[in-house]
């Protein structure tokens, strides 16, 4: 079972993604609608997967990328954005991110981002 954590706030795109992992046999979902960095150093034990949506958060994202690492609670960080833009997802996986998806991403791709960034590989689909 892959522990996941879906941090940001309930947005259209954040439920569709809910949607498509509620029922995986191999995901565990949880959404957290974290405001700050901070807040995360409370969360109990260690995440596999934790998938941030960038549109949630008014901060720099490649200083908020660093910050989560620093924590060392998560395995792996997939960063939605939504940019098609290699140069962007360059830089976030500079910064510590393992994958990179566009808010246009499906049900598949979700999946197969989780599993091969838990595996230690980088992710990233346009």
């Amino acid at each position: 079972m892959i522990k996941t954590v879906l941090l940001g706030h309930l947005t259209p795109v954040n439920k569709t993604v809910l949607q498509f992992l509620k029922d995986d046999e191999n995901i565990q979902i949880q959404h957290l609608a974290f405001e700050s960095v901070e807040e995360l150093r409370s969360l109990c034990g260690s995440v596999d997967v934790l998938i941030i949506d960038l549109k949630s958060f008014g901060q720099n994202p490649l200083k908020l990328i660093r910050r989560l690492k620093e924590l060392g609670k998560f395995k792996s960080i997939i960063v939605l954005n939504s940019l098609s833009s290699w140069r962007s997802a360059e830089l976030l996986l500079d910064a510590g991110a393992n994958g990179y998806l566009t808010h246009d991403t499906n049900e598949e791709e979700i999946i197969e981002a989780i599993t091969t960034t838990n595996r230690g590989e980088s992710f990233v689909r346009f």
